[in-house]
């Protein structure tokens, strides 16, 4: 729930600006005779719409993981957009180290084995990292942490 609570502070802080760049163009029109208004106005609208482009950038934190019900739209930081929950499904993000116990809390829910089947790409940069995550489980399978079934 602090995800909505983010997302509602995300929506207050953008209306707040919308109404404030047109307060401000109002005052500047009224600030000083033609044409000097217009151009302190249109200073303070593109002053503004940098300030509400800024606001809109800002990341809805994901930290704590997210469950995306419907069809939502990533981007990253170097540009690039990812779509989750596209499958018809719910989908999860989360840390590597939340999983488990988001695992748990779903409780198998929607699966008749009450297993959970997850495809999990890793990247660190631009480069997948599959091959250590495969390394790591199997050591794990190994010291006998994780129990491996054949699909």
């Amino acid at each position: 729930m602090q995800r909505e609570g983010a997302k509602a502070a995300k929506a207050v802080a953008l209306m707040g600006a919308i109404v404030n760049v047109a307060e401000g163009v109002t005052k500047a029109l009224g600030a000083a005779p033609p044409p000097f208004n217009i151009i302190l106005a249109a200073i303070t609208a593109a002053l503004g719409a940098v300030q509400i482009a800024l606001i809109r950038a800002q990341p809805i934190p994901l930290a704590k993981g997210a469950i995306f019900e419907k069809r939502t739209r990533l981007y990253s930081e170097s540009g690039a957009s990812y779509e989750v929950g596209e499958g018809g499904e719910p989908e999860v993000l989360a840390p590597l180290s939340k999983l488990p116990a988001m695992a748990r809390a779903i409780g198998g829910r929607g699966m008749d084995t009450g297993s959970i089947f997850l495809t999990v790409p890793i990247y660190i940069g631009s480069e997948k990292i599959e091959e250590r995550v495969i390394k790591i489980v199997n050591r794990s399978i190994g010291l006998k942490r994780i129990k491996a079934y054949a699909i």
